[in-house]
């Protein structure tokens, strides 16, 4: 609820439309009164609640988390990730829905798996687009345009124009924070060095990436917040690991194999049939352990399946193992850690040297 307070926040600072002071309102007095249901540091008044907003979590509420829910550039990452993962109707309407629509369309087709595999690999590369450009991948799916993408927001482009700056990392449009801070809306690509000072149109970096030249919008969209968030920045985790993993000797990767029955198979295979193994991989980057443990939990695993998470979410491993100590048809990794696995597996079978 705090969370969903943060974003419709947001949204009100930025003049949305769609949020009026009333609804925002009436939103935090229902917020106010639950925390002060479950917390022994009950909250007084509205000015107090949206200063907490600014704090670690664990400040004031009854959780452990010390992420804050509104930074200097506006609502984080943190927040918006807990609104979408805290509502399942909601991830399932932008994200899984329009994924599942299109995956059940392709699975009566001759091909279906390839062209699934070049529909999510489009998305990736696409992150912004206008609909003639992206017919290719799109059409064979059955999915409306509209439905995956949203005109850009004024928050995004250069004031006075339809130029917006692309982060170098996953493509989809930056932020740009009172004219003159423009950053990347993931934390991971802000980590990377998508983060820049703006002057007179032009970028500075102040990270680690090049700044990217601006781009003509006009007649542009961008990917919906749930598809960028959890195709877009999660094929870019699927991807990375299939480029080191196909970096070993022997060893080849399946993206999303079976329609998506999982993310990668990976296979070793020297010739020697006895040394033949495949590992069966999910690749999950959420910010909230829990929700995904709930997420894992609702599917059946019927066979040995590795979930991997993004070295950068290093700190969820514990708890996910903790959860799933008793299913031993399932097992986690950190990205890193898990090809780590792989390389020992090789070396061992064939002393390759790493």
């Amino acid at each position: 609820m705090s969370a969903k307070a943060a974003t419709l926040w947001q949204k009100l600072n930025d003049k949305d439309p769609l949020v009026s002071a009333h609804l925002f309102m009436g939103h935090i007095s229902h917020t106010i009164a639950y925390i002060n249901s479950i917390s022994n540091k009950p909250i007084t008044s509205v000015e107090e609640f949206i200063k907490n907003l600014r704090q670690p979590i664990c400040e004031w509420l009854p959780v452990p988390d010390a992420f804050t829910l509104i930074n200097r550039f506006g609502v984080t990452e943190f927040a918006e990730d807990i609104v979408l993962e805290s509502s399942g109707n909601l991830i399932d309407e932008l994200n899984q829905k329009q994924i599942k629509d299109a995956k059940d369309r392709l699975a009566s087709m001759p091909g279906g798996d390839l062209h699934y595999t070049r529909f999510r690999k489009g998305l990736i590369e696409n992150p912004v687009a206008q609909p003639k450009n992206i017919h290719s991948f799109l059409n064979i799916t059955g999915c409306n345009f509209r439905d995956l993408y949203e005109p850009l927001p004024s928050n995004i482009l250069l004031e006075g124009t339809s130029d917006y700056f692309p982060c170098p990392r996953c493509k989809w449009p930056m932020q740009i924070k009172k004219g003159e801070i423009v950053r990347c809306a993931s934390n991971q690509c802000v980590n990377e060095g998508a983060h820049y000072s703006l002057s007179k149109g032009k970028l500075s970096p102040l990270g680690g990436l090049p700044a990217p030249a601006s781009e003509d919008g006009t007649s542009s969209y961008r990917l919906v917040r749930g598809i960028w968030r959890y195709t877009v920045l999660s094929g870019l985790s699927e991807l990375d690991l299939a480029n080191k993993l196909e970096q070993l000797p022997d060893v080849t990767v399946t993206m999303w194999p079976f329609l998506d029955d999982f993310d990668l198979e990976v296979t070793y295979d020297s010739g020697d049939s006895m040394a033949k193994h495949t590992w069966r991989v999910d690749v999950k980057d959420w910010s909230l352990e829990s929700r995904l443990a709930a997420n894992i939990q609702g599917h059946s695993h019927y066979q040995e399946l590795c979930y991997v998470i993004p070295d950068y979410r290093r700190q969820q491993l514990k708890y996910l193992e903790e959860q799933f100590k008793s299913s031993p048809m399932i097992t986690f990794h950190t990205s890193s850690k898990f090809i780590q696995m792989v390389k020992k597996y090789i070396k061992r079978l064939s002393n390759e040297p790493f």
